[in-house]
């Protein structure tokens, strides 16, 4: 680009957990060239920075906003919420993201059943470790309280979010955590790890709960006291909404885009 168009301006999006890492030599150097670097996250953006020498002046934070389609999406299949006992994680399944969670949680299960009998656990999304949490489940004795969905469609996504009381997923590789949007604009507690960017997105004891990075005794206590007193469940998923409607709708995403595009090429194009 620079011996093609020699005034170009260059940014860089760098998403996640694939920049947290040291880059190879080219892909470095060619980050370190760019005018302008964008991370999603506070955190990413410190991993962008002390990883791989990017010079902090030259980042910006744009965080994510949930798409105008989801959340009219959402919005059609809206439903009143019945009070229930149904905790939910939407995530890929796949082996190379094993620091999602979903094995902590299916471990703590048992004694989450334990205080409330009731409880049960939905999965939403697909992959190659499907079928090796599946043996999880059935080896810890919980398979009649655990259902694995599969890929659904955004309605049937936007129902699963309905049809849940709590959101958990203790990931430790976030580089942003758009599903925690989701649940919040679900008005849903979130019960996540204490590790990349989640603690930028879910309000600790606000919004939802943090736990220690793979401490299924945590996530039992989160777990069980969410579901156990619904006025915090329901006071937490106010806040959560709120948050969401008033930061992190895509009128805000595309509003924090425009301002840093005004910053980076302040000229007309």
């Amino acid at each position: 680009v620079r011996l093609a168009a020699r005034r170009a301006r260059i940014g860089v999006l760098g998403h996640g957990v694939e920049v947290w890492k040291k880059l190879g030599v080219h892909i470095g150097y060619g980050l370190r060239l760019a005018d302008a670097v964008v991370a999603p996250s506070e955190f990413t953006r410190k991993q962008m920075v002390e990883v791989n020498g990017v010079a902090p002046e030259r980042m910006t934070v744009i965080a994510h906003g949930l798409s105008a389609e989801w959340v009219n999406t959402f919005s059609r299949s809206a439903r009143p919420r019945t009070a229930g006992h149904t905790l939910l994680s939407v995530t890929r399944l796949v082996r190379a993201d094993v620091q999602k969670g979903v094995d902590v949680v299916l471990r703590a299960m048992p004694e989450i059943l334990r205080r409330c009998p009731e409880a049960r656990y939905v999965i939403v999304g697909d992959g190659n470790d499907r079928a090796a949490l599946e043996g999880l489940a059935a080896k810890l004795g919980i398979t009649a309280r655990v259902e694995f969905r599969g890929e659904l469609t955004d309605e049937g996504l936007c129902r699963a979010y309905q049809e849940a009381d709590v959101f958990v997923l203790p990931s430790q590789q976030e580089g942003f955590g758009l599903v925690f949007l989701e649940a919040m604009f679900s008005k849903l507690p979130v019960v996540a790890a204490r590790s990349g960017s989640a603690p930028n997105v879910v309000e600790d004891g606000v919004t939802g709960m943090l736990v220690a990075p793979g401490d299924k005794q945590q996530i039992v206590s989160a777990v069980s006291g969410l579901l156990l007193v619904p006025e915090e469940r329901r006071k937490m998923g106010a806040a959560g909404r709120k948050l969401v409607e008033e930061n992190y709708l895509f009128a805000h995403f595309a509003a924090r885009w425009q301002r840093w595009m005004e910053e980076v090429v302040p000229e007309a194009i």
